[in-house]
This record gives structure tokens, sequence and C-alpha cells, in this order.
């Protein structure tokens, strides 16, 4: 597998919960295969209450947000189709780049742990809520910024 900004062989190794990622060592850029990002939402192996805590500038990361989904697709390094540009859950301000063919996910450097504490801010926001309650949640939020 081949890293879709330097070209670089990714390597795997094994991230929180026993998940196998794919790694470049370049960039240090992430593909998870389907469903690992959800598996490792899931777990809870890392402390990230400082970094919590941090309060980013709303509108320089909504000025990120359209940048990067500006920017042209990349190839999945999986199966070499176009992959699309989204942002994860409605109201993370995280964008990813999900293959409509294979459904992995490619994070550029820095998003794992952007998501990771995304995820955490989430639970802590609405403990009681599953899933689904945590997409509603999101669905809500981009609805209310929109207003």
């Amino acid at each position: 597998m081949r890293c879709p900004h330097d070209g670089s062989t990714m390597g795997k190794r094994v991230y929180e919960a026993d998940i196998e990622i794919d790694q470049c060592p370049d960039c240090m850029g992430i593909f998870l295969d389907t469903g690992e990002l959800q598996q490792i939402q899931s777990t809870v192996e890392r402390n990230y209450d400082a970094k919590k805590e941090h309060r980013p500038d709303k509108a320089a990361a909504a000025f990120e947000v359209k940048r990067q989904l500006d920017m042209d697709p990349i190839e999945c390094p999986n199966c070499n189709e176009k992959m699309m540009k989204r942002e994860h859950g409605f109201t993370s301000q995280i964008v990813v780049d999900i293959c409509p063919y294979c459904h992995g996910i490619w994070l550029d450097h820095g998003e794992l742990e952007a998501l990771e504490i995304f995820f955490e801010k989430q639970r802590e926001s609405a403990p009681s809520l599953g899933r689904m309650g945590m997409l509603w949640l999101g669905v809500k939020s981009f609805f209310d910024r929109q207003g």
C-alpha cells in the first residue's frame, strides 16, 4: 500500500485495542479499514484530558475546513479510487478522506488524535447517549450552526 501524498510504502502498526492500522513512515498519515475508526472510537486507552481543555479558534478552524474541502481528491491507498472529502461527524471541524468503494478512511497526521479528542468530548457532553444518540447530537449541532 502506498501513501496517497508522497508515495511511500506504508507500514502496519498496532494502535490501541490491538487495532492494526496502516501508516506512512514519512508524512505519518494513517489509513483505516472499514470499522477501525468505530473500534477506536469505542475504546479509551489514551488520556487526552489536558488537550480537551484547549479551546480552538472556531473561525480559523472553519476556514481550514473550507480550504481542505476545496482541495483535489486523493487516491485511496487501498483500491486507488478517488476519495471523498467530508467533515467527520458534522461538527468536528476535522476533514477526513473516505473511499466510496472500499469504505476506508485516510487521516492526515494529527487527525486521528483530533478525532479521539472530539469523541471523548462528545461522550462527556452526553454520557447516557449511545452511538446513535451521539450521531443525532452531531446532526442537531450542525443545524444549530446553520441557523
